[in-house]
């Protein structure tokens, strides 16, 4: 499982990292070149279909209101200020993962991914498919998942989606964290199984992974 759960974490890390550079790619372009609106969201448009998964990419005003759209232009007149991932993304200069949402427009879910941006005075919100952060999470055939957290603590995504994870546990990996490590292990029995799950947090971006398998009984030890 501590392989399986780097695993994981690395290729989170990878994806986040490509999106942070299409980010501050998208940030200069549009504070240097005064490009009209047009010229603007095809630069956004090409960015996005550079990025598996990435379905769309937002630029946001201070206030919420969409600015530029990758998916549309002109851009639709939506404000999007009660989000969470606005206001957290507002909030951070770092990249910020949060829960599934579904679109306001389209009603499709997805991850978004947000950061502000001080030179455009902007949050850049990416539109991302589920799928591309659960697909590393299927890393064994059976009794097992993983997720994804952000740091504090809410399920962005997790596989298979009928699994539950209690208060509890991740209350336990964030203590951890807090104390100093940067990874580890928490078993936790259930009626009738035990869920040992392998944590990991990055040090680049503000998020755990995890892996989880299941068990017919209490496991007192890692599992390599």
């Amino acid at each position: 499982m501590n392989a399986a759960a780097g695993r994981v974490l690395e290729q989170t890390e990878r994806l986040a990292t490509a999106i942070e550079f299409a980010f501050e790619h998208l940030a200069t372009f549009i504070a240097l070149s005064e490009a009209p609106g047009e010229i603007v969201h095809a630069e956004l448009d090409a960015t996005a279909d550079r990025i598996d998964g990435l379905r769309s990419i937002l630029v946001l005003s201070p206030d919420g209101d969409i600015l530029w759209d990758a998916y549309s232009f002109p851009a639709p007149k939506v404000n999007l200020g009660s989000r969470t991932y606005f206001r957290r993304g507002l909030s951070a200069n770092r990249l910020q993962f949060d829960e599934i949402t579904a679109g306001r427009t389209s009603g499709f879910p997805f991850v978004p991914i947000s950061v502000f941006k001080p030179s455009i005075n902007a949050v850049i919100t990416g539109i991302l498919d589920p799928r591309v952060i659960q697909e590393p999470l299927n890393w064994c055939l059976e009794s097992c998942g993983g997720a994804l957290l952000t740091d504090d603590g809410r399920i962005v995504t997790i596989s298979p989606v009928e699994t539950r994870l209690s208060r509890s546990l991740v209350d336990t990996i964030m203590e951890d964290h807090a104390a100093g490590a940067s990874e580890g292990y928490v078993h936790e029995p259930r009626d009738n199984f035990a869920l040992t799950v392998a944590w990991r947090a990055s040090d680049k971006f503000p998020f755990y992974t995890i892996v989880f398998q299941h068990s017919a009984g209490a496991i007192s030890g890692p599992i390599d």
